[in-house]
């Protein structure tokens, strides 16, 4: 199948971002799982399943291992420095110093009560407060990093963390969102201005590729009953019921030309997560696995993502039998939203 999803007719060097540099890029993921005690966030220790599923799909995307850099966000007790230390010890390079520090990697996240299955360690793995200041500092310095970026062919982050919006007078979502650091709140519009196009020029006219599982705000989606032909795939209206998100927001900001936001959920609206994996990554991994190698662009994909989501996930928090759980949040539905300034399409060809 031919780059953009089967037309043989393709203007593959026209219409797709040029993806045989000599690396694919830098993958950086921010898993927030632990607060500042003084904020009151609740924990977030099953998103390290979340971290654990991109780091596989962003190695078959042909990110290199070495490249792709996990942030867990913890908080660290005292007396714990000293093995947190050795779990991000920067010598690496050899079997024992890679053991000893995957052994302490997996004490300290044991200490945290996270599950011995969920733990997984990787080169890129390191344990830290991932404060706003730190996070805005590892995405300065990878913009500034130019011989690498040179050589690349995009860039990527993934945030996994507690988010919302603050109230001001733009209804721009890039503006308005937040995400929630260790010690507090950073705008998501902050994540992506070093890496604008006038400004990381070693990164012009390169894709900047954005995931973000957060909430968004407190709004519930009751969804719609619809009737769908299992052969056509034609939908035609059910029960009249009120539904509020939208698969695919296109916008074009030309000062951040070339990046590509996808939101686990609407602005204004809850985002979801399982004792495996929150919604929205569990789909997204699973239609890049499916789809990347076939030649399908990377829209096209999310479009996929969108709809295996739509249709296979509903919230399950409240046990009528039992009596226990949170019956509010119960049986609600949730559709990402995809926020493209691309100028071109992003294939993940061979490289």
């Amino acid at each position: 199948m031919s780059a953009g999803g089967g037309d043989s007719t393709y203007d593959v060097q026209l219409h797709c971002y040029d993806f045989k540099h000599g690396k694919r890029g830098r993958a950086i993921i921010f898993n927030h799982m632990e607060y500042d005690p003084k904020t009151k966030i609740q924990k977030r220790l099953a998103s390290i399943c979340d971290a654990n599923m991109l780091v596989e799909t962003f190695k078959k995307l042909g990110f290199a291992e070495d490249d792709i850099h996990i942030y867990h966000g913890i908080h660290v007790q005292p007396g714990s420095e000293s093995l947190i230390a050795k779990a991000n010890g920067s010598e690496k390079d050899t079997s024992v110093a890679y053991e000893e520090c995957q052994k302490a990697f997996q004490a300290v996240l044991k200490q945290k009560k996270i599950l011995p299955e969920n733990i997984r360690f990787y080169k890129g793995s390191k344990l830290t407060q991932l404060t706003s200041t730190e996070s805005l500092k590892i995405i300065e310095e990878a913009a500034k990093d130019e011989k690498y970026n040179e050589d690349a062919d995009c860039i990527v982050f993934a945030v996994l963390s507690h988010g919302g919006e603050v109230s001001d007078a733009s209804d721009d979502p890039v503006r308005q969102g937040f995400i929630h650091c260790y010690e507090g709140p950073l705008h998501i519009e902050l994540f992506m201005k070093p890496l604008r196009d006038d400004t990381c020029l070693s990164l012009k006219g390169k894709p900047k590729l954005f995931f973000i599982q957060a909430c968004r705000g407190t709004g519930l989606d009751d969804g719609v009953l619809v009737q769908e032909d299992a052969h056509s795939g034609k939908v035609s209206a059910g029960p009249p019921r009120t539904i509020t998100s939208t698969p695919v927001e296109m916008r074009n900001i030309p000062a951040f030309n070339n990046f590509l936001t996808a939101y686990s959920t609407p602005p204004g609206y809850f985002s979801f997560k399982g004792p495996h994996g929150s919604y929205f990554i569990i789909s997204l991994c699973s239609k890049l696995n499916e789809h990347y190698s076939s030649g399908m662009d990377l829209i096209r994909i999310l479009t996929r993502a969108s709809n295996h989501m739509a249709k296979e996930f509903t919230s399950k928090t409240y046990s009528p039998t039992s009596g226990m759980g949170n019956p509010a949040l119960h049986e609600k539905k949730q559709v990402p939203v995809i926020v493209s300034k691309l100028t071109k399409l992003v294939v993940f060809t061979a490289n």
